[in-house]
């Protein structure tokens, strides 16, 4: 109580030039958090999990001699990783703490999976985000085109040839245009998608469309 009419009468005295300093005395609070979340998530958390990472990811690999690492590269908490699989190609996918691989392109195609919020009728609003192909057991989305799941690097080496089978049925290479969003510009999307090869979903309450589709690529190392 004492508290409060010490303020009351500091107001009183000068209403402007205090309440210019409290606004500078909470703005600068605000910035003391916001420089130490940043330094706590970037500087401490993350690294934190990127050691769990590490450890994780080359225990794995040390238990599957047919691969082999041509990247490994920890970033913000997590990883970035291609690895050749023997006699059979190249895979880049992202690596966190769970283990399990969210691929980004695996020999010969490349997952271009991009998602926007859509309305009713289906029609794209704006970018939404970018989705890789997650096989894991925690991921739904995916399992009306693939009847299995990927947990971890030994299942993305048993599962390579069915991930490629599954892959062929995609539309390939498909016909694109460009589609203008306001606040994350030019995207080029699918032309003519086709109906059995978009995936749906939900985001913060928002309907999420993604078009299916795989480019070829040429042989080599991402």
């Amino acid at each position: 109580m004492l508290i409060l009419n010490n303020l009351s009468s500091w107001f009183k005295k000068d209403p402007l030039i205090h309440s210019i300093f409290l606004a500078f005395g909470i703005i600068s609070l605000l910035a003391v958090c916001a420089v130490g979340y940043f330094y706590l998530r970037f500087f401490v958390l993350d690294k934190y999990y990127e050691s769990i990472i590490d450890k994780k990811f080359h225990a794995e690999i040390a238990n599957i001699p047919q691969i082999k690492v041509t990247k490994f590269m920890l970033w913000e908490g997590d990883s970035i990783v291609t690895l050749e699989v023997q006699n059979k190609g190249s895979v880049s996918f992202w690596y966190g703490r769970d283990g399990v691989p969210r691929i980004e392109g695996i020999e010969p195609y490349s997952i271009p999976f991009v998602c926007f919020y859509v309305d009713n009728q289906g029609s794209k609003l704006s970018y939404a985000y970018d989705f890789p192909l997650d096989l894991g057991k925690n991921t739904k989305v995916y399992e009306k085109w693939f009847r299995f799941k990927v947990n971890n690097l030994h299942d993305l080496v048993d599962k390579y040839d069915s991930i490629i089978q599954v892959l062929n049925t995609f539309p390939k290479n498909p016909e694109m245009t460009d589609f203008y969003d306001k606040k994350w510009g030019k995207h080029s999307v699918v032309k003519n998608p086709d109906p059995e090869f978009i995936l749906r979903d939900k985001y913060a309450g928002k309907s999420i469309a993604c078009d299916l589709y795989v480019r070829t690529k040429l042989k080599s190392h991402p």
